[in-house]
């Protein structure tokens, strides 16, 4: 079977299309492309990755102290496109949508400066601080969740709800569960 695109064809013509070689059953069809090629180790590679590592997580250290928060030394390096570490755990999915772990309290002013206007909060052992965050102007949805355990699908439907019709109106979505890699995602 090629892997070839197929073109359709026009909607008036699809009723009396028949493809011709159609496979008859769902065993004849391809799931996956294997490739023969084994994946090679790297000692090279693996070094270099594990130094970059390090680098990195040394400069985290020093540019929190060089540079704290909203400091006048922190303008002057993103203006100089430094590259400094994230102030927040989340990572953006699209433009309007982002996924995370908690926020902490002195984090709320953080979240409204990135544009975030609602949270979902997926954590049953602690819950965001609502007036906290209403006084930076962002909503909140509290789906509580055991770790651990995923969501309901209840729970599930009423975010998806509650996401896409903050989305729709121009809204940013942050969902976030305690480290933001297992209730939240």
């Amino acid at each position: 079977m090629s892997l070839d695109s197929i073109t359709p064809p026009p909607p008036e013509e699809q009723d009396d299309v028949r493809i011709a070689n159609a496979p008859t059953s769902t065993e004849e069809v391809p799931i996956a492309v294997v490739l023969n090629e084994p994946v090679k180790f790297s000692y090279a590679r693996w070094a270099f990755t594990g130094l970059v590592r390090l680098c990195y997580r040394s400069w985290t250290r020093i540019a929190a102290h060089l540079f704290p928060e909203n400091s006048r030394s922190e303008h002057i390096a993103r203006s100089l496109h430094i590259p400094l570490p994230d102030r927040l755990n989340m990572s953006w999915i699209n433009s309007q949508l982002a996924v995370g772990g908690r926020v902490r309290p002195e984090d709320v002013y953080a979240l409204s400066d990135v544009g975030i206007t609602h949270v979902i909060d997926t954590r049953s052992e602690y819950s965001d601080d609502a007036e906290a965050l209403a006084r930076e102007h962002i909503e909140l949805l509290y789906l509580p969740t055991p770790d651990t355990y995923p969501l309901s699908i209840e729970q599930l439907m009423e975010g998806a709800a509650w996401a896409n019709d903050r989305i729709l109106h121009g809204g940013h979505v942050l969902i976030h569960c305690e480290h933001g890699v297992g209730r939240s995602v």
